[in-house]
């Protein structure tokens, strides 16, 4: 079942996450809606790149924290991927 809806209360967990994603260690994880972010080894250490896993665990996005505009920005597109819960990168990125 796919959870629709705008989720505000949650928009605190994406300020925070948007604000202090680059002091996380790597494999720093956050979980919304039953996907899981988690940061992944970069190298560059000014980026802040988040795998995006859906419920069955694979990875079917990359995320910049920081390359949104907001954490509201970063909230919406997590909450429309997630409502088109793909099953792969190809999924995702075809849309």
């Amino acid at each position: 079942m796919t959870q629709v809806g705008t989720h505000e209360h949650q928009l605190e967990k994406f300020e925070t996450l948007y604000n202090y994603a680059l002091n996380r260690p790597c494999g720093h994880t956050v979980e919304y809606r039953g996907y899981t972010l988690e940061k992944v080894d970069w190298s560059h250490p000014e980026h802040d790149e988040y795998n995006v896993r859906n419920r069955d665990g694979k990875v079917v996005e990359s995320y910049t924290i920081t390359a949104f505009d907001s954490p509201r920005d970063l909230k919406q597109r997590l909450d429309e991927l997630i409502d088109r819960n793909p099953s792969s990168v190809r999924e995702a990125v075809e849309g």
